[in-house]
C-alpha cells in the first residue's frame, strides 16, 4: 500500500492518493512482512528475493493461489501461480 499512494501522490492530491491506496486493497488480506516470511525468503531456491517475499508470505496464509505477470519465475512452487488476466 505504501508504494502505490507514493506513485499516486506523484500525480494526485494527499487526500486523492490516501484514497486510492484504500480503495485499492479492499477485499485483500494484507500479510505483515514478518522475520520469518523474510527467513524463508532468504532460503528459497527461486532465483528472485521479492518474489520469494511473495511466495512466503502466500503460503504463510495458506492462499490459494499466488497472482503475478511473472509466472515463469515462480516454478516450481507448492501452489497455483496464475496472471491477474486467469
Amino acid at each position: 500500500m505504501p508504494v502505490l499512494y507514493f506513485f499516486r501522490r506523484r500525480v494526485f492530491s494527499e487526500a486523492q492518493a490516501r484514497a486510492d491506496a484504500q480503495t485499492a486493497v479492499r477485499g485483500f488480506q494484507l500479510v505483515p512482512l514478518t522475520t520469518a516470511i523474510l527467513d524463508t525468503a532468504t532460503a528459497s531456491s527461486l532465483p528472485d528475493f521479492e518474489d520469494n517475499i511473495q511466495l512466503a508470505s502466500a503460503q504463510t496464509i495458506q492462499a490459494a493461489y499466488l497472482i503475478t505477470r511473472n509466472t515463469k519465475d515462480f516454478q516450481p512452487v507448492p501452489l497455483p501461480v496464475v496472471t491477474p488476466e486467469a
